[in-house]
C-alpha cells in the first residue's frame, strides 16, 4: 500500500512506559527481549537489526534514533514513530495521571496500593506504578507495591518510592503456573493487606 502523506500533518502523541534508548545494554532488545522469551543469541540478533534500522534512519532522515529518550519502548516502535512520523514521545504514566486528574484524587488518600507483573529497576524507568508512587510520595502518602516478581535483595532506589513491596506468590513456581494462579494470588494478597490495615 502507498504511504498516505496526510499522516505527516497529524500530531501524534505516543505514551511510553519506559525511557530506555533503542540500542545497547539498556536498549530495547537487551532489556525487554529476555522478558518476552528472547535468548542471548536472539538479543544480539534483535539489537543488530535495530542498529541496521537506526543506520538507515540516519541516512534517510538525519535523525539518530538511539538518542531518542523513550525510543526503546514497544520494541523500538516509539523511536520509529518519532523518526519517521515526527511523533511526540511522552512519559505515559505521567501523561495518563495528568489527563485523569489523579493528583486531585490523592488529596483524600492516606495510602496508595499499586502493582504490576514485576516490580524492579525497570519500574523506575517510567512505568505506571512508579508514576503513581512518585506522586504519592510527593504528597507524603504511604505506598504498597504488589507484584508477581519482586527483587530478592533490598533495593534502595525502589525503597524511595515503595514503603512495602509484596510478592503475590505463596510458593516457588514456574512462570506458567504463576500466571495460571494470578487471580487467586492477588485475591489472597489483597485480603492479607486488608486484614493488616483493619
Amino acid at each position: 500500500a502507498a504511504f498516505d502523506k496526510r499522516v505527516l500533518k497529524c500530531h501524534i502523541t505516543v505514551l511510553c512506559d519506559v525511557d530506555n534508548l533503542l540500542l545497547g545494554a539498556q536498549g530495547s532488545a537487551a532489556v525487554f527481549g529476555p522478558q518476552k522469551g528472547a535468548s542471548p543469541e536472539d538479543v544480539k540478533f534483535l539489537d543488530l537489526a535495530l542498529t541496521n534500522l537506526s543506520d538507515l534512519a540516519i541516512k534517510s532522515t538525519g535523525i539518530k534514533m538511539n538518542e531518542i529518550i523513550h525510543g526503546g519502548a514497544a520494541g523500538g516502535i516509539a523511536a520509529t514513530l518519532r523518526t519517521f512520523l515526527n511523533a511526540e514521545l511522552v512519559n505515559g504514566g505521567e501523561h495518563f495521571l495528568q489527563i485523569t486528574g489523579f493528583k486531585e484524587s490523592l488529596k483524600n488518600a492516606n495510602l496508595l496500593i499499586t502493582g504490576e507483573g514485576s516490580l524492579d529497576e525497570q519500574t523506575l524507568q517510567g512505568k505506571g506504578p512508579f508514576a503513581v508512587a512518585k506522586l504519592a510520595k510527593e504528597n507524603n502518602i504511604r505506598v504498597i507495591g504488589v507484584a508477581g516478581s519482586v527483587p530478592l535483595h533490598v533495593n534502595t532506589e525502589l525503597d524511595k518510592y515503595f514503603d512495602i513491596i509484596i510478592p503475590i506468590g505463596n510458593q516457588p513456581t514456574d512462570l506458567s503456573k504463576a500466571m495460571k494462579f494470578t487471580a487467586s494470588n492477588l485475591i489472597r494478597t489483597a485480603i492479607l493487606i486488608g486484614k493488616f490495615l483493619s
